[in-house]
């Protein structure tokens, strides 16, 4: 029935494939049942590393990076050969790093060792926060005042569709509860730990709160909910507010309540089954083991019954006070037990063993006295993380059971039939977390939201989605288009999507996996790594989400950038500041370019070792800076990028080691700001001198971001170690210091996770995607001064007569602004020279200058900035090489050499479509490189 785990305080437990072998102390915020068991697949590497009492974590990651690779060749060889099953995506060992590695990253030193003063410092904070906490602060209270006070709010989404349907692809939901008197009224909690509330069955959920665990309704009071947290969270009012109660020291696997005395309380937790005959004030611990599940008899509730996690049954005749135990098994790894109304003395329990098949059903028909196997079958998925038991209320040998495919059987499970997951007709997300039957309504917690259907899952014409309102996302990847908008990224477990602020709660679901994906191709769409090998989606505003006739157009894109899977740090992908067609990506070793807006790259620098950031200057397109090596600790400079292949680098020497994030004033190609975690620095000269700017207090800096338009204006996401929050810091030339922007954020802890923030200047706004959704605030300063940057898709250069696509790149707010564009001589043809991004041709050849003003309507600021590009005639005539003793590229549609290439020069040739000599003894042997490109230079 109930089942569940979460991450929170553990002080130790036993591995089972490693005997007897207690949590090193990094591994106490996991939770016991969470730990890989009896797994049918090979212990690996990075997982043994793990179980070490110290840690490295750049060991650690590498560990796990040449895992990965390894999983994914033998799958590429298990789907050659035809014998690959989806199921085998699904590795506990590589999902409970993952879980892991995200909350370990806020205890982390700059060596990659873990603090173990600053993590008990955490727990000590903790514990004292719950003894004394009674209510939240007014302005991180429910959703309603998110949206109303505060500078910061969630900005969605609320709903996924994919090709016109509702997807079950949005949110991690590990526990949801609903009341029996009203099942209108139901709650669910998060993987990463917040509380939400229907009152219409799932229409619309709202926030309530942060606290995670199993959840319990009051059955006299649907206000009155009990949350099994490590500590008991109770609430009188719907969640919005509630104390701290007993500390159970173990996260919880199931709360149940009496219906005939709601005085009585049972939460089972892996370190015990503990007893509340007074709703909650004292407890007593009447079980001293792991018990994953507990339920009463349907209506005798004197009669209790708990499992062990290892396969042990206990039953209580005399309303939990003693229990006498029944070993049916004695080395699973999680079971459960269900009960139904259709026949009150039938027990169902199941447990997880992959020697036995996998999900061994037992059933007893006289309350447990006795029990008979019924069979196992289906694999253990990824253990007790993904595994539900349910029966039929109205129907004792109808059962619904499954890890990471759901399987539904009427003969008590004698024989199954396919529901969804990886296989079966319901589209139902493949992690199933938790399951309430009332009745004829079934309702079913997944990794992809809650699921509905009112006829047991028999026929697909009655069952729903029930997300809209749930809105913390957990983002890995996430990133935002420059003038639309436009954003998205790749979620833990529920794959890529897109947004579009037009949509409002509707977000499109585009596929994929889990990895850190998401690039914004302004101009184009939104570029994931994981969808066809690499693809940019095309996304017009015309398309709606929901639209169930039109698919995104897609075309390939192969510069997606370095990434770790758990987003702890991804590349960036950084368009040329003047010409729109150019990209740069930050893949492999490299900093590589394209000039057809991603559909081909060339290397252009090898740095020896993992590229990350790129910052290109708006003031001088030809200098650039990279911040590259293992997880980013160094910084280099070119000076002649323009130069591509031929750019030449030097390293910039740092005031700090380790990691290193950076960020560059693209209107001062020398003004830089550098945090390395701990310290803010800035630099006035390309870094050649630095100075600590660093904010006053106890912070760890994640990421900082500049606002342009505002001199010295920058961000910084830091991790407040004193309180242990997320805030948002800001500092500008004239403040002179750091203020306090974090006002509307969530309190406790370290639910955002990985955070990328983005200066979204067409709507005046800062935004973030994190581990909890997508949030946005304005900006501290929105009276900032327009900068205006025209951009061509025209590099190296377009023909005569040609398309040339304009588009803006300015900091201006887009809310009321007035555009005009001018050129050097009268274009041949112009759409609308009063538009951000007219289309453009010229009728001869020959440099041109376009120039734009932007002028923002609302403050009266006003700038223009130009740009120059070359028009060639679709025919180009050579009769003379501008180097004669040096190297010479020559590119264009059609070419004509009309001369000598002396022995003393190199000739390069790129051509699109055709190339010819008037003498063949113009070419030198071993001087002359003739290539025909896939690059339409005419187009």
């Amino acid at each position: 029935m109930f089942r569940k785990i979460q991450l929170g305080f553990l002080l130790s437990c036993i591995v089972s494939f490693v005997m007897s072998q207690e949590y090193p102390v990094h591994l106490e915020m996991m939770n016991e049942n969470d730990i890989p068991k009896n797994s049918e697949r090979k212990v690996p590497h990075f997982f043994e590393l793990l179980l070490r009492d110290t840690i490295n974590i750049n060991q650690l990651d590498e560990a796990f990076e040449e895992f990965e690779k390894e999983e994914k060749r033998e799958k590429a060889e298990k789907k050659a050969k035809g014998i690959f099953k989806e199921e085998e995506s699904e590795n506990p060992y590589e999902r409970f790093f993952l879980l892991w590695r995200e909350e370990v990253e806020s205890f982390l030193n700059q060596d990659g060792q873990f603090d173990l003063d600053l993590y008990q410092r955490y727990k000590q904070y903790q514990l004292e926060k719950s003894n004394s906490r009674s209510t939240r602060s007014a302005n991180k209270s429910s959703s309603k005042i998110l949206q109303s006070t505060g500078v910061w709010k969630p900005i969605g989404t609320h709903e996924n569709y994919r090709s016109g349907q509702k997807r079950p692809w949005q949110q991690n939901i590990y526990f949801i509860d609903v009341f029996k008197s009203d099942t209108n009224i139901q709650y669910i909690t998060t993987e990463k730990g917040l509380l939400f509330k229907t009152t219409d069955k799932g229409e619309n959920w709202e926030y309530q709160n942060s606290v995670k665990g199993p959840i319990a309704i009051d059955p006299t009071n649907s206000n009155k909910i009990f949350v099994a947290s490590n500590r008991l969270f109770t609430s009188s009012d719907g969640g919005n507010s509630g104390n701290y109660t007993f500390d159970f020291e173990a996260s919880g696997n199931n709360i149940i309540i009496s219906e005939n005395n709601p005085n009585v309380l049972f939460v089972a937790t892996w370190k015990g089954l503990y007893r509340s005959i007074d709703k909650g004030i004292n407890w007593t611990k009447q079980i001293d083991e792991n018990i994953s599940d507990v339920a009463f008899h349907v209506n005798n509730h004197d009669i209790v019954y708990a499992v062990g996690s290892k396969g042990g049954f206990y039953k209580s005749i005399d309303g939990g006070a003693t229990f006498t135990s029944n070993e049916i098994e004695t080395s699973a790894s999680g079971t459960l037990v269900a009960v139904t109304k259709d026949n009150p003395n039938v027990v169902y329990i199941s447990y997880l063993k992959s020697s036995e098949g996998g999900m061994v059903i037992y059933k007893s028909t006289d309350t447990g006295t006795s029990f008979t196997k019924i069979r196992g079958f289906g694999g253990t998925g990824q253990g007790f993380y993904d595994f539900i038991l349910e029966v039929n209320p109205l129907n004792e040998d109808e059962i619904l059971i499954g890890t990471t495919t759901l399987y539904k059987s009427k003969d008590s499970g004698l024989t199954t039939t396919n529901v969804g997951g990886y296989r079966g007709p319901f589209p139902i997300h493949p992690d199933l977390q938790d399951a309430v039957a009332i009745d004829g309504e079934f309702f079913l917690a997944t990794d992809g939201g809650v699921t509905y259907s009112t006829d047991f899952f028999e026929s697909t014409d009655n069952f729903s989605y029930k997300t809209n309102g749930v809105w913390s996302q957990h983002f890995w990847g996430w990133d935002h288009c420059w003038n639309e908008d436009l954003w998205g990224g790749g979620r833990y477990h529920n794959g890529n999507v897109v947004n579009r602020g037009e949509w409002g709660n509707h977000s499109l679901s585009v596929g994929g996996a889990e990895s850190p994906a998401g690039v914004c191709i302004n101009g184009v769409g939104m570029a994931f790594r994981d969808i066809r090998g690499g693809a940019v989606m095309e996304i017009p505003k015309e398309y709606t989400a929901t639209d169930a006739e039109r698919k995104p157009s897609i075309q390939p894109f192969r510069g997606h950038p370095n990434q770790y899977t758990y987003g702890a740090r991804v590349g960036e992908v950084k368009p040329h500041p003047e010409f729109n067609n150019v990209l740069f990506t930050a893949q492999g070793n490299f900093i590589k370019y394209s000039v057809d807006t991603g559909q081909t790259f060339t290397e252009m620098h090898d740095f020896g070792s993992n590229t990350w950031e790129i910052h290109i200057a708006r003031s001088n397109p030809k200098k650039m800076y990279v911040v590259a090596n293992g997880r980013g600790t160094k910084l280099y400079v070119s000076n002649n990028v323009d130069q591509y292949e031929n750019s030449t680098w030097t390293e910039i020497t740092t005031p700090t080691s380790g990691n290193i994030y950076v960020q560059l004033d693209e209107t001062d190609e020398n003004k830089l700001w550098l945090s390395n975690g701990s310290k803010v620095y800035t630099s006035t000269d390309g870094g050649a001198n630095w100075q600590n700017i660093s904010p006053t207090g106890n912070f760890a800096v994640d990421r900082i971001v500049k606002q342009m338009g505002v001199e010295g204006a920058i961000y910084a996401i830091v991790y407040n170690k004193d309180n242990f929050n997320t805030e948002v810091l800001y500092r500008d030339d004239a403040l002179g210091t750091w203020v306090d922007y974090s006002s509307g954020l969530l309190d406790d802890e370290y639910r955002y996770g990985r955070i990328k923030p983005f200066p979204f200047y067409a709507k005046n706004k800062l935004r973030f995607g994190s581990g909890i959704g997508t949030w946005e605030a304005d900006f501290y300063k929105t009276d900032y001064n327009v900068i205006s940057q025209p951009t061509a898709d025209a590099y190296p250069f377009r023909c005569v007569n040609k398309q040339i696509q304009l588009d803006s790149y300015s900091v201006v707010n887009q809310s009321n602004v007035e555009w005009k564009w001018t050129f050097s001589e009268t274009p041949a043809s112009i759409d609308n020279d009063a538009i951000r991004n007219p289309v453009v041709s010229f009728s001869t050849g020959g440099t041109k200058t376009a120039t734009l003003q932007v002028k923002d309507l609302t403050t009266g600021k006003v700038n223009a900035n130009s740009i120059n590009f070359e028009v060639q005639e679709t025919t180009r005539t050579i009769n003379s090489l501008d180097n004669p003793t040096g190297e010479n590229i020559i590119t264009g549609a059609n070419i004509i050499l009309n001369t000598n290439v002396p022995s003393t020069a190199t000739l390069k040739v790129y051509f699109s479509e055709t190339f010819k000599m008037t003498n063949p003894s113009f070419i030198a042997e071993g001087k002359v490189h003739v290539e025909k490109v896939p690059i339409d230079y005419c187009r």
